[in-house]
């Protein structure tokens, strides 16, 4: 369902779409990290108490039409910049339908038009592309990966897309760049350009077949064609009929005379003899062929394009909720608007805002179970990371901390997962040491605990620096870039400054 929030006291600014709310809120949110998160706790944490809602995207909307300014973001020129682009394909796709048309269906009079011809430019061609489109639908299977990649560049969005990069790139966040390249992949990024490319492509198919179709008609009655068939394959007018029969059946009962009879066949066969003398028979012998021809054009090229067109539409507006809700930045907000007040650093009452209206109050989805937390090869004792996650990233850890790498066994490390599996907490703090690199086994790591908390619970990344020493800003990055190659949209870095 599209939701569209209003700030309650700023009556002059418009609704945001879903697209625009997933595009700007991640930006904000990135740049939001300069700020204090001690502020962006309270602030959250005081918002989030009035959106107690079943629906997350509703959660996470509302708490944006708090914060954010009156004038539109980037998300609104994208907006344009995809309307734009599915007008060119579909402006393109109508053209190319159209020559297509007219070049299959010339007719000089000297010579009937070759159904053969026509029916393999104007129907048996879509079969191809068709199967084509069906083979990027599979799942990203690892077999298929490459040949998908393949294909998706032969899309013919691709190139507006490409063009619309190429223009406006320099002014695109990099996370913004890649919704307009094919990709294959889990992230929402990946599903999102997959299913946009493919919706762009399906107009362009549709206006192929519209422009194709219209013209045809156009030819027909207007114009005296002749149709005939004609091939240099042995095939016989009875290996014709049958294969005429099959390719009607979808349509034999309700549309009768689309299905070619077998005197239309045997009558309508010409030789193409140059200089020879040859006689055509009878005008009406190649009249019969046009029904064929314009109802194979909308049952094996229009309408597959159509449903294909709107599975596409629905599966991007799934796509495009999850562009929103499965982003890192987000994750973050949603837990400190989930938060319980642990702190005591705050400078002032906190004052609950009004707020728009949202779906009834439930008990929160995020709020059951407790945290929990894991010291990465012994980065900080289990008492400081207790009083760490409590006074600077406003999390109340509920039970000891595991230990995990470093001098652990394999053993070890399997029995803390286990541990901390069991819990079932809705969040797990893992205590880094900020200086060190990233190794591939916390990486693995990281990665098993996934498997172990399901897909709702949040992992929290904590770098802690040396004693007495803080923070370097290129550490806190290093950490954030190679925890994003996890491509875990509820795994994040919170460093609490």
């Amino acid at each position: 369902m599209a939701l569209h929030y209003r700030r309650p006291y700023d009556g002059a600014m418009p609704p945001s779409t879903l697209f625009e709310d997933a595009i700007d809120i991640p930006i904000w949110l990135e740049a939001d990290r300069t700020q204090a998160f001690a502020e962006r706790m309270r602030r959250d944490r005081a918002i989030g108490r009035d959106l107690v809602s079943r629906d997350t995207l509703a959660m996470v909307r509302a708490w944006w039409s708090v914060v954010r300014s009156g004038e539109p973001g980037l998300g609104r020129k994208l907006i344009h910049a995809r309307q734009l682009i599915g007008i060119i394909v579909t402006l393109l796709g109508l053209m190319t339908g159209a020559l297509m048309a007219v070049g299959a269906l010339h007719y000089d009079g000297s010579q009937p038009v070759n159904v053969v011809t026509a029916f393999a430019v104007l129907v048996a061609l879509q079969w191809l592309l068709l199967a084509l489109t069906l083979l990027l639908l599979l799942p990203a299977l690892p077999g298929l990966r490459a040949v998908q990649a393949a294909i998706g560049q032969l899309n013919p969005a691709v190139i507006a897309a490409a063009l619309y990069r190429r223009l406006s790139g320099a002014e695109l966040p990099r996370t913004v760049q890649s919704l307009f390249a094919w990709h294959v992949g889990r992230a929402a990024a990946s599903r999102f350009s997959k299913w946009q490319l493919l919706r762009w492509s399906q107009s362009a198919a549709i206006a192929f077949n519209v422009g194709a179709i219209t013209t045809a008609v156009f030819l027909i009655a207007l114009t005296d064609l002749a149709f005939g068939w004609s091939t240099t394959l042995r095939i016989s007018a009875a290996d014709a009929a049958s294969f005429t029969t099959v390719v009607s059946w979808p349509w034999h009962q309700l549309a009768p005379s689309a299905v070619p009879s077998a005197e239309l066949i045997d009558g309508s066969r010409f030789f193409r003899l140059e200089h020879s003398g040859a006689r055509l028979g009878p005008p009406e012998a190649y009249l019969g062929w046009w029904p064929f021809l314009l109802t194979s054009m909308l049952c094996y090229g229009l309408l597959p394009r159509v449903v294909i067109w709107l599975l596409s539409g629905i599966r991007l507006a799934s796509a495009t909720r999850a562009l929103l809700l499965e982003d890192a930045e987000v994750t973050a907000l949603r837990d400190r608007m989930a938060a319980e007040s642990v702190t005591s650093a705050a400078d002032s009452p906190e004052r609950p805002r009004k707020l728009p209206d949202v779906p009834p109050a439930v008990p929160r989805a995020r709020a059951h179970g407790a945290a929990a937390a894991l010291i990465w090869a012994e980065a900080i004792t289990d008492t400081d990371a207790i009083r760490h996650a409590r006074n600077v990233l406003g999390i109340d850890i509920a039970s000891d901390p595991q230990p995990l790498g470093g001098g652990a066994t394999l053993a070890d490390d399997r029995a803390s997962l286990e541990h901390i599996g069991q819990l079932a907490p809705r969040q797990v703090v893992v205590f880094v040491r900020a200086y060190e690199p990233p190794l591939l086994d916390l990486l693995d790591a990281l990665v098993e605990l996934r498997r172990r908390l399901g897909t709702d619970a949040s992992i929290v990344v904590a770098p802690i620096p040396e004693r007495d020493v803080a923070l370097d800003a290129g550490d806190v990055d290093t950490w954030r870039r190679t925890v994003a190659t996890l491509r875990d949209a509820h795994l994040y870095v919170e460093t609490g400054t």
